[in-house]
């Protein structure tokens, strides 16, 4: 839902990865001027290990090469107990 709600917003594009139609994983890509954030990815823990959030991050760097994008960046996390 928070990614489907950026779907149409101004310079944001939601991705999202597919097993055999079954949704598996998403990500977003915010793009101002000349950079881009890769931003709020996450892959079910069941399809892990398979491409999926590569996958993403390949699809997020090519659009915003289109969008004139020259530098991009992210972020990383670890779900942690609390």
């Amino acid at each position: 839902p928070v990614l489907a709600a950026l779907v149409g917003r101004p310079r944001w594009s939601a991705f999202l990865a597919c097993d055999g139609g079954v949704p598996v994983a998403a990500a977003a890509l915010f793009a101002s001027g000349d950079v881009a954030h890769l931003t709020m990815s996450a892959t079910d823990p069941t399809h892990r290990r398979r491409g999926a959030h590569a996958a993403l991050v390949a699809a997020r760097l090519a659009a915003a090469q289109a969008a004139g994008c020259r530098r991009a960046f992210c972020e990383t996390g670890e779900v942690v107990p609390g």
